[in-house]
């Protein structure tokens, strides 16, 4: 099965009698899961993609009746039909939000449409956390870790193991940055932001899917990528021109990346780039010290027609935040132990410290990976099972493992009843108190007796219910066991 790759091509160039299959432009062929063709609809597989997980829920929606049993079915038959297709296919974050959406509605609510309105109970807080939350799978996470392994296998140097398109990306990746790319420092594009509408990046050069990769990283915890404090040599060698990184802003308006916003200035920052000053290390290099404010200028203009016609405006504040930098950086390394100063040379500055050793990003191990993508919504909000004697975070985890172990030993329905009383999940009828505008008795028991409907009544205090709690309390008092 052939592709056209051209849709000019002379249709003689290509007969051979019939012993090719040749689609035509816009046909897409599927290859172990993924369509391929030339001049696909945009976001054509991820459309498909949409279609299938969505209308999963109605074939398995009747198969779980407690929550456990629900987050078991979406992360094994569910969500396993997105991870192939996710990996090498780059997915809209608003059909990214709408998968989360459905997932939540499906295991909190057993909603199995999208139209479905529901009212979750818990804070999103909770709804993702691990030790302590109901642990339901963040989809963004997921997809931006596999975009970090995806970026960790093309950082690995040349291997027999390196896959066949590691050259390939490289040289694209080269490409877009154009002047700013360094051959000593191939993934200097880390320390950029894959911005659209930057004149110093050419994007078009790069696949989509190295985009979204690009954009993945740049979005993730700058502290979570750097943990290891970077020697002198890493601080000189770090690109200096519109980086992201927060040590080379300043708070005034004479901070480069800010100055670089005029257009004259911009090209001028470009023309130094080109004649390769990208670095701090590179201003020093040229006389082994600091140069004077004229040899800076000179340095930065060499070749540039437009900057021996006139003096170029902001030439004079750049140089002069550039030197602070300077300044800052040498005094802060001064008195750093020999320990810090002695890392092995690194292409990149994204450290951390794997078995007690500064490890580079792309050998990091899985659960750090996990760990940097993760960006579900956390806030400060009170845990449900916070209590007086029960606030310290590791006072509730250990909570959390003991009920759970409990949970395990209890018929199925039992244990989710109690799982929604723990978490203040019940949908009593005092939660709806917004309904008291069209429907006074909204708050009140279902069964007619006329008090609130809270869960105290609805498990312990409902005259039905309340016989039994006494029954239990006069066997278990003989032993000391109050209710």
């Amino acid at each position: 099965m052939t592709l056209v790759l051209n849709e000019h091509m002379d249709p003689a160039d290509i007969d051979d009698g019939g012993m090719l299959n040749v689609l035509p432009s816009g046909t897409p062929v599927k290859y172990l899961g993924i369509l391929l063709g030339h001049a696909l609809p945009a976001h054509h597989q991820a459309n498909l993609l949409n279609d299938r997980f969505l209308a999963s829920f109605q074939q398995w929606g009747c198969r779980a009746r407690t929550i456990q049993g629900r987050r078991l079915l979406v992360n094994t038959m569910l969500l396993s039909q997105l991870w192939h297709v996710t990996a090498v296919v780059p997915v809209l974050p608003q059909l990214v939000a709408r998968w989360q959406s459905m997932v939540n509605r499906f295991i909190l609510s057993r909603k199995t449409l999208p139209t479905d309105r529901y009212r979750p109970l818990v804070h999103p807080t909770w709804m993702y956390d691990i030790p302590a939350g109901l642990g339901l799978s963040h989809i963004a996470s997921k997809l931006r870790a596999q975009r970090l392994a995806r970026l960790q296998l093309l950082m690995r140097g040349p291997s027999p193991l390196s896959p066949p398109l590691q050259e390939l990306v490289l040289r694209q990746y080269q490409r877009t940055m154009g002047l700013l790319h360094r051959p000593t420092h191939p993934y200097d594009f880390l320390d950029y932001y894959p911005c659209t509408s930057s004149t110093w990046l050419t994007l078009r050069e790069l696949h989509p899917l190295w985009v979204d990769v690009w954009s993945q990283w740049a979005a993730t915890d700058p502290a979570k990528r750097v943990q290891v404090p970077p020697n002198l040599t890493m601080c000189l060698e770090q690109p200096m021109w519109l980086t992201t990184d927060v040590r080379m802003f300043s708070n005034d308006n004479h901070c480069t990346g800010r100055l670089a916003q005029f257009p004259e200035t911009r090209r001028w920052c470009l023309h130094g780039a080109a004649n390769g000053i990208r670095c701090l290390g590179d201003v020093v290099a040229r006389t082994g010290r600091w140069p004077s404010q004229p040899d800076f200028i000179r340095m930065m203009s060499h070749a540039n027609p437009a900057a021996q016609l006139a003096p170029i405006a902001r030439a004079n504040r750049i140089y002069h935040h550039l030197r602070r930098l300077h300044d800052n950086i040498v005094a802060t390394h001064h008195g750093s132990p020999e320990t810090a100063q002695a890392l092995p040379p690194m292409p990149h500055r994204y450290l951390a410290v794997v078995k007690e050793r500064p490890t580079p990003f792309q050998l990091w191990p899985k659960c750090l990976v996990r760990d940097l993508a993760c960006h579900a919504t956390v806030q400060d909000v009170e845990h449900p099972k916070a209590t007086s004697t029960r606030t310290a975070t590791d006072d509730i985890h250990s909570y959390v493992r003991r009920v759970r172990r409990i949970l395990r030993r209890l018929p199925p329905v039992h244990s989710d009843v109690w799982l929604r009383l723990l978490y203040r999940m019940l949908p009593v009828n005092c939660r709806f108190a917004y309904l008291q505008v069209t429907n006074p008795s909204a708050v009140c028991c279902t069964y007619n007796c006329g008090a609130v409907e809270t869960e105290h009544h609805a498990l312990h205090a409902y005259p039905v219910v309340q016989p039994l709690w006494h029954l239990h309390a006069c066997a278990w008092g003989a032993y000391g066991v109050s209710f």
